[in-house]
């Protein structure tokens, strides 16, 4: 995940999200599987109909055969059963989720296996792409206009929808669809999403590039599952789904992928001015989405406190350090310079905090530039109640 949201925050390579039939499921539409077994009990009845080997194509999982059969054996009731099974559905909280995480990513560029039509739908400003005209993505790909392509078609067009092995074979010899998917995994960065990967030309796709881009690697790319993925090149991002039974657990990749694409972070450190009392706030080198840092809360040994006070007879105590006697403490030097030394030499940036309870007299950030790899900043503040910091997004 780290890579994937270095790759969103340096933009240095377009991210292509490939959707799989995963996401229409969140609709209510039915998986391959289930839609071989509904198509099967349909020509159960019809003569002519080898349920055998229906059964046998089933256990192989070889889907594609199962439609070629029912397609030749009557092609107008398989159209009409293709074309009521993703008829349009009624939105669900999921799936209105999956689009609003989508569209909070720009420039948004997406291709889909689904026949139905609920992500264009949902994404209508983005640019239509058909399988027949798949060429185009990479004019849009280098103008950073945002587009929807359909790699199996459109319900909408019964002719275009790739399900039979025959519609297979016509996909495969279509050499421009082939070049266009290769631009694509050559020069994007490919993020499978709610996809199972079975397709084996997208497999052997995968296989090509990765044997192509030996020097210097493939992608990267990302598949989002926590199954196996057929490619070793591909890096496999998981999730739980103890809380989420939906799968919708895996949204929370598009979640740090906005997140990761925003502008960098500034570092505000929020004080009280001695002279005026007032709030004040100063700015100190924005921290990039893709670097660490480093917080050194104490540089010098901290002693625990106990404070008592009495009025009308009721009496209140409390205390403040870091809940240890000096008797306590098994060494009472300050380990703030073995800090500071992890800090530079493990991150790329290290703020140093003073001892809030030495109640500073004025606040201040002032930046320590340390090596041309690492920057150290000092922050203190006023006094206990006015302290704090917060990250604010740089405008």
């Amino acid at each position: 995940m780290r890579t994937l949201a270095s790759v969103a925050a340096h933009g240095t390579r377009p991210i292509v999200f490939w959707v799989g039939a995963g996401a229409s499921r969140w609709l209510g539409y039915p998986s391959w599987k289930d839609l071989c077994l509904q198509i099967r009990k349909k020509y159960y009845l019809v003569p002519g109909f080898d349920n055998r080997r229906a059964v046998e194509l089933l256990n192989k999982q070889d889907y594609p055969a199962i439609f070629q059969m029912c397609r030749e054996l009557d092609s107008g009731s398989y159209n009409r059963f293709i074309v009521d099974a993703f008829a349009p559905r009624t939105g669900t909280s999921v799936y209105r989720k999956f689009v609003e995480l989508l569209e909070a990513i720009t420039p948004l560029f997406v291709v889909t296996t689904n026949v139905d039509e609920a992500l264009e739908k949902n994404l209508s400003s983005l640019t239509t792409v058909q399988k027949t005209d798949l060429s185009r993505c990479a004019d849009l790909l280098h103008e950073k206009t945002p587009f929807v392509a359909k790699l199996h078609g459109s319900v909408s067009s019964v002719r275009s929808m790739v399900f039979t092995t025959g519609d297979y074979a016509e996909l495969l010899a279509d050499v421009n669809y082939l070049n266009s998917l290769k631009y694509i995994f050559t020069g994007c960065t490919v993020v499978f999403l709610a996809y199972g990967i079975r397709d084996q030309y997208v497999i052997k796709l995968l296989q090509e590039n990765a044997s192509h881009m030996d020097l210097f690697g493939p992608g990267p790319h990302f598949a989002v599952t926590n199954d196996s993925v057929p490619v070793p090149s591909l890096r496999r991002i998981r999730y739980l789904i103890k809380a989420n039974s939906d799968y919708s657990a895996a949204l929370s990749v598009l979640v740090h992928l906005a997140q990761s694409a925003k502008q960098p972070t500034t570092m505000v450190a929020v004080g009280a001015d001695a002279a005026s009392d007032e709030p004040k706030s100063v700015e100190t080198q924005a921290v990039p989405p893709d670097k660490t840092a480093y917080y050194v809360t104490d540089l010098l040994p901290g002693d625990f406190q106990e404070i008592t006070a009495a009025q009308e007879g009721n009496e209140i105590e409390g205390s403040f350090g870091l809940g240890f006697t000096v008797d306590e403490l098994p060494f009472r030097g300050s380990t703030a310079l073995h800090d500071v030394l992890v800090g530079l030499i493990c991150f790329d940036y290290v703020y140093l905090l003073r001892r809030l309870s030495r109640l500073f007299t004025r606040s201040w950030v002032s930046p320590c530039s340390v090596n041309s790899s690492s920057r150290m900043f000092f922050v203190s503040f006023m006094t206990l109640p006015d302290w704090g910091f917060c990250f604010v997004p740089r405008k």
